[in-house]
């Protein structure tokens, strides 16, 4: 089965590129399946894969491929050329990100072009109906976009794209919900999001001492000030246990007071801010944490990264009860957005108890034994390519065959025939 897989890639800065890069590795071994890749990003010769830059894309040579499959996120740099290709050759959207609204208006608004306004007003109208056009559009004469306020959850514009796809892959139950409530019909794949994974080296820290994580680029949606000033909060009671904060990742212009949040609370000892750093320091602060905190608010509809990668390599993690992070097992620490501070430092203060923590670490190492193994999950991609390739192959097959049952009167249900239709996919 030969492939086409439209994607960032390393070295670009994306986290789509990193998963897709594990996502390569598990699919090496596969001799059932060729993959060629389709960027825009650097090219190199990658996991033995054929890699072909976008721009050598020629007219008709998607149409070589069995299968067509889109790693699509909300970076315009990374993504928006895909909506041309999946409006010319249908194929499987992989959604990593639900809300798209931000990439669709960079591709479609422009404040001095008369055209461009018109033409992100009538995708707007033709999702969410005029009187939300209207209600966008005032907005926007208020000075406010909806792309940069928590509504924009509520116009998330993955249907621009979706609407030309064949079939879908997301990774939560939330994602999959609202997909479906909008193209009941599509086929929908639920898979988890998970990497290619070394174990963590034994680490040798000092027992007093809990190594709290931040991973991430720092924006205001993940609400590191918040733990910080939790963190201070919680200096002040003495607690026998010392801990240090790190947070990684490059820090959004919106969030620079972080750097002098630690000075100004009396934290300058115990919170470092380290920024975007490279892979090898990355991995040695991460195989030197005990518990990462992951706080989304509000959630985009997005799955974690450093999340899943965590509860893979058996650490504690800290989430919000919101989205996708709600459908987390129950062996994750989850503390409510509403009352978000007082519930995020009874949980630290657990873990500054050496009891929990301990109890707490193996539980996850237990759980992602169980149920993370990354062959299996591999295993799981394959059978939904395998089965996308087949329902490619009798496609044409089922036009002519509902206009016979139309024609015979055996069936004239639209929904009804679909569902015998699908029934036949299957024994084909």
């Amino acid at each position: 089965m030969d492939i086409a897989l439209l994607s960032p890639l390393p070295p670009q800065q994306s986290g789509i590129a990193d998963y897709v890069f594990h996502l390569l590795k598990g699919f090496t071994k596969n001799e059932y399946i060729n993959i060629t890749l389709f960027s825009n990003g650097h090219i190199d010769n990658l996991l033995n894969c054929k890699v072909i830059n976008i721009d050598s894309l020629v007219e008709s040579q998607l149409n070589d491929y069995d299968l067509i499959v889109y790693q699509l996120g909300n970076n315009i740099h990374y993504h928006q050329y895909m909506l041309a290709l999946l409006k010319q050759y249908g194929g499987i959207v992989h959604l990593h990100d639900l809300v798209l609204h931000h990439m669709i208006a960079g591709m479609n608004y422009n404040a001095d072009e008369e055209l461009m306004i018109k033409g992100y007003f009538d995708i707007i109208e033709s999702h969410y109906g005029k009187a939300n056009k209207t209600y966008i559009e005032n907005k926007l004469t208020e000075g406010i976009a909806v792309w940069e306020s928590k509504e924009v959850v509520d116009f998330p514009l993955f249907e621009e794209f979706v609407q030309y796809a064949d079939g879908c892959i997301v990774h939560s139950n939330y994602a999959l919900n609202r997909v479906k409530a909008v193209f009941p019909q599509l086929k929908l794949y639920l898979i988890d999001q998970l990497y290619d994974l070394q174990p963590l080296v034994k680490k040798n820290k000092k027992s007093n001492c809990l190594r709290i994580g931040v991973f991430g680029g720092v924006d205001l949606q993940k609400k590191v000030d918040v733990v910080i000033e939790v963190l201070a909060s919680i200096k002040a009671l003495n607690q026998p246990m010392d801990f240090r904060l790190d947070v990684v990742g490059a820090v959004n212009e919106n969030c620079e007071s972080v750097f002098s949040l630690p000075t100004e609370l009396g934290l300058e000892d115990k919170v470092f801010i380290h920024g975007r750093v490279d892979e090898i320091n990355y991995n040695e602060l991460l195989n030197q944490t005990d518990v990462i905190v992951a706080l989304r608010i509000p959630t985009m509809g997005e799955t974690s990264a450093v999340v899943m990668q965590g509860l893979q390599l058996g650490i504690p993690v800290i989430v919000n009860n919101v989205g996708w992070y709600h459908e987390l097992p129950a062996v994750v620490d989850k503390v409510s957005a509403v009352q978000l501070k007082q519930g995020l430092q009874a949980l630290l203060l657990k873990y500054l108890e050496a009891d929990y923590l301990q109890i707490k670490t193996q539980a996850i190492r237990n759980y992602a034994q169980e149920y993370f193994n990354f062959d299996n999950y591999i295993s799981h991609y394959q059978e939904i390519l395998t089965h996308e390739y087949h329902c490619q192959l009798n496609k044409p097959l089922y036009p002519r065959l509902a206009k016979v049952f139309k024609d015979l009167d055996i069936i004239d249900d639209d929904i009804l025939l679909r569902g015998c239709l699908e029934k036949l996919e299957g024994i084909f």
